[in-house]
């Protein structure tokens, strides 16, 4: 069985770091991912005796994207909620233990749905895969970005426990917000830095086009503290601080409070989310908060949330300095 090009470059990459532990994981996970080939039939033809009194669906997370295992996991939870997927089924998902995007996101699913988080597990379902997915016991995951009708017509399907907000509320009064009592707003520019810093095997350069420059908020932030508004600055990895500074501002992705919880829990709360699509915006859209989002880069794709606006990105043609309309854009 021949590795994708991805994972090759992956371990490439480490191997040229001289981390030669890269090694050893690509060893356990080939071994069972043989595994489950061999596995395949015997626990499909399980799968079929058990099918008349136990319906099992097997599936798997996208787990190291943090806006695939939002948007993907609530959809699926979504049409659960619509009967668009049956309650007769017994469904189970494994998820692989590291590189979880967000792992806090993923506990609040897993009080919902039933997660295995296990390496071993996840390397034999993918041995399985090629058999499994003809048989009606694999449970695909995945979204076409045109899920207006899950979105608008179902409720989110996780929520912050009592002791979660009650954690949350206390992080923020360290940084001077009063989550009982203040409207905060969450703010997000895409740029490089993330997936350079947590990628770098990888050459991402084509997704330039859905950069942009988080100093272009200046005004709508000082428009929202003009309003009594406080504003938050969200996202893990940044290339650089807004160059402004106010009380009610609050640059949270190069603060000391930055963390997993933080960055699901603002997200989730916020009286509104105004940024540029990327995973994180995805987190606002799953707990069904009003959202804009800024500077789309891709005419074809818009938000499918509840209360959603958003403002497509103005390119032009090199040649003649005009810009692209939206017409031409979608063609």
């Amino acid at each position: 069985m021949i590795p994708n090009r991805t994972v090759l470059v992956k371990i490439f990459f480490n191997l040229k770091k001289r981390n030669y532990k890269v090694i050893n994981r690509a060893l356990v996970y080939f071994i069972f991912n043989v595994s489950g080939i061999f596995l395949a039939v015997p626990i499909i033809i399980f799968l079929w005796i058990l099918k008349p009194f136990f319906w099992v669906k097997l599936g798997k997370l996208h787990h190291g994207r943090l806006g695939h295992l939002a948007l993907e996991t609530e959809i699926f939870l979504r049409r659960c909620q619509l009967d668009i997927f049956s309650n007769r089924f017994f469904y189970y998902f494994l998820c692989d233990s590291r590189n979880v995007a967000n792992l806090p996101l993923l506990n609040m699913f897993k009080r919902v749905l039933k997660i295995y988080e296990s390496r071993i597990l996840v390397s034999i379902f993918d041995g399985m895969f090629p058999l499994l997915k003809n048989t009606p016991f694999y449970q695909p995951l995945g979204l076409q970005d045109n899920e207006y009708f899950e979105f608008n017509k179902a409720n989110p399907s996780i929520c912050f426990s009592p002791k979660e907000i009650q954690k949350g509320r206390e992080l923020l009064k360290k940084m001077n917000v009063d989550f009982d009592n203040d409207s905060y707003i969450c703010i997000f520019s895409r740029d490089s830095a993330f997936l350079e810093k947590t990628m770098p095997h990888n050459n991402w350069g084509y997704h330039d086009r859905r950069n942009s420059d988080i100093d272009n908020f200046i005004e709508a932030i000082k428009f929202l503290i003009e309003k009594k508004m406080t504003v938050i600055r969200v996202g893990s990895v940044v290339n650089k601080p807004i160059s402004y500074s106010h009380p009610r501002l609050i640059d949270y992705s190069v603060s000391e409070y930055q963390c997993p919880f933080l960055d699901i829990f603002f997200m989730g709360t916020c009286k509104f989310f105004i940024g540029t699509p990327s995973g994180i915006s995805n987190i606002a859209t799953i707990f069904d908060i009003p959202m804009a989002n800024v500077q789309i880069s891709d005419f074809n794709i818009v938000p499918f949330g509840k209360n959603c606006l958003y403002i497509p990105k103005k390119f032009k043609f090199t040649k003649t300095g005009q810009y692209l309309n939206f017409k031409k854009g979608r063609e």
